[in-house]
């Protein structure tokens, strides 16, 4: 990640019931972005940390996360790129045209902008590794 230079950020979620909880968690653990997520006993009851390509690739995630019904940000903290220790990202290359959160990119207007490259593992997905 460092050497990509990659960014990281973190966010706080205020999740409002046990149910959308679990089923929020259910869909962070499929997200290629999501490094890992905790529970926490604050307002925000979970915490995730994101990796992306650049600032706008995480700003794109962050507002993915505000869209979820009973969810919502109470914080979200951009972290750059980690100066010492390298954090594990998972990029797959995967023939669909649908992401684990069985959102389709190119309907994205986050993707057609070019705000976002994409899901990591969706056919659509614009690796800047590759340009």
């Amino acid at each position: 990640m460092t050497k990509l230079g990659y960014k990281m950020a973190c966010i706080g979620l205020e999740v409002t019931s046990s149910e959308t909880r679990k089923d929020l968690e259910g869909f962070l653990t499929h997200c290629p972005r999501v490094i890992n997520i905790f529970r926490t006993t604050d307002k925000a009851n979970l915490h995730v940390a994101l990796w992306g390509e650049d600032d706008r690739a995480l700003q794109s995630t962050v507002e993915t996360m505000r869209d979820a019904e009973n969810v919502d940000v109470v914080y979200a903290h951009y972290l750059g790129t980690p100066i010492y220790g390298e954090v594990p990202i998972r990029v797959f290359s995967k023939d669909g045209t649908v992401s684990p959160c069985e959102k389709n990119c190119v309907e994205c207007i986050r993707y057609q902008n070019l705000w976002c490259p994409g899901c990591p593992i969706s056919s659509y997905y614009r690796n800047p590794m590759l340009e």
